[in-house]
């Protein structure tokens, strides 16, 4: 006769219905990264090269605390930043742009720096077929 290694069907447990778990979930607060997008260091630079218009925007946000990794990874998962800095670079191609602006496509990088958030949006976009834009000058009196 031979004997079972393990554990007998009487000490067999069903499994459980119901389990518990337990996360921890992060969310941006709206109003204070509209709060910091509007003190952010923005600098833009481009040129057009036949026919598009190529770009790049950079902010930088000086965070008052540093950024545990879990927060950092909910920041960087916010789409409202996203959308917000995509929009902010946008306007910013448009306004340097010798003409209008059609498709924009553009990439995103961000990266912390200890209590700086740097993000760097590089746009490309086709130029249209407005008229080029004339410097405005002051005329004098």
């Amino acid at each position: 006769m031979q004997h079972a290694l393990g554990p007998g069907l009487v000490k067999t447990r069903s499994p459980r219905l119901v389990g518990r778990v337990v996360r921890s979930f992060y969310r941006v607060n709206l109003h204070a990264l509209e709060t910091l997008l509007a003190r952010a260091d923005i600098v833009s630079e481009g040129a057009a090269i036949d026919g598009q218009w190529c770009g790049s925007t950079s902010v930088d946000l000086a965070l008052e605390d540093e950024l545990d990794a879990q927060q950092q990874r909910a920041l960087l998962a916010c789409p409202h930043l996203r959308v917000k800095l995509l929009r902010l670079a946008q306007r910013e191609a448009a306004a340097r742009a010798p003409g209008a602006i059609d498709c924009v496509r553009a990439e995103v990088s961000v990266r912390f720096e200890h209590r700086l958030l740097r993000m760097v949006v590089d746009v490309e976009a086709a130029l249209g077929h407005a008229p080029p834009r004339v410097a405005h000058t002051p005329t004098r009196r």
